[in-house]
């Protein structure tokens, strides 16, 4: 039989999307917009190459992915310029 033993920690809250986007300052609200934007157009631009091999104009995802990764670098330098 198996024991749980009680550590007297907190039981881990949810990941909440909105309070981790929103941030403690708004430095840190900027850039994980940015950091959002960028992963966002990763996955586009993934599919992409992906699919442009096999399913006609496709590729245009890579390239809207491509032109927001060049908005989510630009915020980020503009978050790097907020103080705190």
């Amino acid at each position: 039989m198996v024991e749980e033993v009680k550590t007297g920690e907190k039981p881990k809250e949810r990941f909440s999307f909105k309070s981790w986007l929103k941030g403690k300052s708004r430095k840190e609200s900027w850039e994980n917009v940015s950091f959002t934007i960028i992963v966002f157009s990763a996955v586009l631009i993934f599919i992409g190459i992906l699919l442009g091999s096999f399913i006609k104009y496709t590729i245009f995802f890579a390239s809207f992915g491509s032109f927001f990764v060049m908005i989510g670098i630009i915020i980020y330098i503009i978050s790097q310029f907020i103080g705190e």
